[in-house]
Parts: structure tokens; sequence; C-alpha cells
């Protein structure tokens, strides 16, 4: 049974969002029957041992490090939502001929997979019909990582719901907050990849992550001071106004071409983009001194951080909206298994 809200409200749902180099956990209960609050949000850097090449070695030691975590803030164990990223993740809208059974579904998703079948867990959820057939929603995810880390908890004695996409958990966040404009970009820099998220409509249109993120911007600094990679980091965490604009331009400028090499990755394959009104900023490099500015003057929109879009505390609960900010997706998991729960 789950563990119920000390402040009552009933029963806590549960956020797990796995990031390069660290794990963050939010838990949410019900308000009242429709109204969702945040009842907390914590965040534990992984040892640097667990992590080699940018990915969380599975380990007992991991197993301890998390299980401790959830002791010491007393997280629920059951109604737990697994946000995961990864460079092979993806999410986008597709057409199919209506009336297609499940035999045909193969050959009609192949086209757009980074990877094969065999090594990709694939959901196809239904959007309705468009003018050249059923619209889906494609939402692809590396088979290994979502087994893994699925078995990982598992073992632990926990209850895992859901798994989800970053994307998806970003997307569902949005959608709750009632944020519908016509076309929005979700951008989620983390340490090792930025996580690019299209909504169109109040829909999810499409997402991709890239290979790029705040570890890039620290090699950069790193290079250019002369300093080793450790003190460029905390540097840029406690001492911003010492890094040369220069250096934030050039890696905000990267970043944005590499974006836009993922959309013009999809236009060969029929598939429009209607031009972004907003980019809505969450993980830890939107915060990077100066990014958003950047990112308004060479895009020509507004750019929003996720602390300014707001989220539902409950009484008492007192949190720093730049933690909320890095890592949002966490919210968006417990927000999507509490309303899959309801």
């Amino acid at each position: 049974m789950a563990r119920k809200s000390k402040k009552g409200g009933g029963e806590e749902f549960c956020g797990v969002s796995i990031g390069h180099s660290k794990i963050s956990v939010a838990t949410f209960s019900f308000l009242s029957e429709d109204t969702l609050a945040l009842t907390g949000f914590h965040w534990r850097v992984l040892p640097v041992d667990l992590v080699a090449e940018g990915k969380v070695a599975h380990s007992q030691d991991l197993k301890g490090v998390i299980f401790e975590f959830w002791e010491k803030h007393k997280f629920p164990t059951e109604n737990l939502a697994i946000s995961i990223g990864g460079g092979h993740s993806l999410t986008r809208q597709i057409s199919m001929p209506l009336g297609m059974d499940d035999e045909g579904l193969p050959f009609e998703v192949a086209p757009y997979l980074p990877l094969t079948q065999e090594e990709m867990t694939i959901d196809i959820l239904p959007l309705g019909e468009g003018e050249d057939g059923a619209k889906k929603l494609l939402v692809a995810a590396k088979r290994r990582e979502v087994e893994e880390w699925t078995r990982l908890f598992e073992e632990m004695g926990f209850a895992v719901g859901t798994v989800l996409t970053k994307s998806v958990a970003l997307a569902n966040l949005q959608r709750y907050q009632g944020i519908d404009d016509d076309s929005i970009l979700i951008m989620d820099i983390g340490r090792g990849t930025t996580t690019l998220v299209w909504m169109f409509e109040g829909e999810l249109y499409y997402s991709r992550e890239i290979a790029y993120g705040g570890i890039d911007l620290i090699k950069m600094v790193s290079d250019e001071l002369g300093i080793s990679k450790e003190l460029a980091d905390e540097k840029l965490q406690k001492e911003a106004d010492a890094i040369p604009t220069g250096i934030v331009e050039r890696w905000a400028s990267q970043l944005i071409n590499k974006a836009g090499y993922n959309i013009d990755y999809c236009l060969p394959m029929g598939m429009p983009f209607p031009a972004c009104e907003e980019i809505h900023l969450s993980g830890g490099g939107s915060l990077v001194k100066g990014f958003t500015d950047i990112l308004e003057e060479e895009l020509e929109c507004e750019a929003l951080l996720f602390k300014d879009w707001g989220v539902p505390l409950r009484e008492g609960v007192d949190v720093e909206a730049q933690a909320l900010t890095r890592s949002a997706d966490a919210l968006g998991a417990a927000i999507t298994e509490a309303e899959l729960m309801a």
C-alpha cells in the first residue's frame, strides 16, 4: 500500500528522473478530486565511481545509494513512474492507413526508428483521424534502458507503475499546466544530452534527444581558461560572472545548430514543422547565465524557464524553483502516474 501523505490527501505518487549524474524524485498527491499538488522534491548527485562514460553503472552499490536516498526522504515505494532519457528515444506523430491491424505495424514504424525493432520498446497511441489516415503517436525507447531500470527498482522491492521517456514526461507536465499554445519547443538541457520536444496545439508532435549538453560547456570553459573540468564545473555553478560571454555564446550556438539539424532530419520524411512561438526551458543547462537571452536573440521568440511556469505546492512545502527547473521531468512522471491511477 502506498505511503499516505502526512499532511492528508491520500496516496502519494512518485516520479523518478534518471539523469547522467543524478537521480531526482518528485511526489504529488491530490488536493481535491482533480487537483494535484507537489508534496516533496529531492535530488541526489550520484558518486562519481557509479558513472562511467556518461552512463550510470548498474550495481549493488547503486542500489545501496538509491535505498539510502529513499529511506532518508521517506519516498513511497509504490505508485512509481520512471522517466528515462537516452540518445535513442524518439517520439513523433505519424499517419497510418485506417483499419490497419497489428501485423502491419512493424512495416509502418520501421523507417522512423534509430535502432532495430528488437532493440526498442515501442508504443503506438491513437490520436484520432487526419487527412492522410489515422493519426498515431509513436513512442520508442531503447529496450535495454527500460528493462534495466525497471529491474533495478523491482529488485529493491519497489512497485513500478509506469516507465516513460523524458519527452513524454515533459509533455504531460506541460499539458497538465494547461499550456496549449499553437507551437512550443521544450528544450531540456541535461549534463550529457538535450531533449527537444515540440508541442503543437497541445499535443506532443515530435521529440529527439541529442548528445550535447552541460558537459560540453564545461569542456569549453576548461579548455579556454586552462583549468580542470572539475574547477570549470565549480566556476559555472558559483562564479558564473567570471566566465567569458563568448564561451557561452559558442556553446549556445552549437546547441542551436544541433537542434536545427534534428529538425532537418524529419523534413524529408514528410513532417512539416510549424513556426515556434515559445521555447520552454528546463534542465541544469538552461540556468547558465545569459543563455536565455542568447536563445531569444538567435531564434527570435520568447524563452521561459520552467521555474516561471508555476507548480501547485501543498501548504508547508518549500522547494527551490531552480531545483524544479533542473529535473522537471520528475514532476511530469509523477503527474502521469497520478492521472493513470485516478
